[in-house]
């Protein structure tokens, strides 16, 4: 069995920084509490992007990128992260929509970086999740079909529901809607629930 992980909003919170930076691209007022709320970033950026900006859609969403990057600093583990990870002892696998480049910098911040035995980035799949692409790529390299998925988005909940994994919702705010074959409000309540699975 291997243990996926979606990545930000799931191991490491930039909510404050997603909230400061999408401020001085969109000049609107995003609270930290609902940066997790939508499907996705990308999907959030959309949403708040007035008409006139989007045709400078990309440029919007490399500037984020770049911003991201500049203030890493500011990007927070989760509470619990560290004991989390040390008492999982089964496979453990990163999936995320986010940029290798972004990816890297956030776990090497963080201290993660050697804690998993692979990470599928955007840059690593053709189909983004919800696709479930990236699973499936997990489970062939890995050589093991048995997923567990956990992650805070109806995206993460619906790529395993393609795949068939165990899908796992990780809400600390208790404001995300989505159907899932378990709920998380902390990551110290994961070990327990993975081997409960296991």
């Amino acid at each position: 069995m291997i243990v996926v992980f979606d990545f930000d909003g799931t191991l490491v919170d930039a909510s404050k920084l997603h909230s400061e930076i999408l401020f001085e691209l969109l000049g609107k007022k995003i609270p930290p509490s609902e940066i997790y709320m939508s499907s996705s970033l990308r999907f959030l950026l959309m949403e708040n992007l007035s008409k006139e900006k989007w045709r400078s859609f990309k440029d919007i969403t490399r500037k984020h990128e770049a911003e991201l990057l500049k203030r890493i600093n500011l990007i927070e583990p989760m509470p619990g992260l560290y004991s989390m990870l040390k008492q999982i002892k089964l496979k453990k696998v990163v999936f995320t929509s986010a940029s290798r480049k972004l990816c890297d910098a956030m776990m090497e911040h963080c201290l993660i970086k050697g804690h998993f035995d692979m990470v599928v980035t955007s840059n690593d799949v053709n189909r983004k999740k919800p696709d479930s692409e990236g699973l499936f790529k997990i489970s062939e390299e890995l050589k093991d079909h048995s997923l567990i998925f956990i992650g805070n988005s109806g995206k993460d909940l619906l790529a395993a529901k393609k795949f068939g994994a165990i899908s796992v919702l990780f809400n600390p705010r208790n404001n995300v809607e989505a159907i899932a074959d378990f709920e998380v409000s902390n990551l110290s309540d994961v070990p327990a629930l993975v081997d409960s699975l296991s």
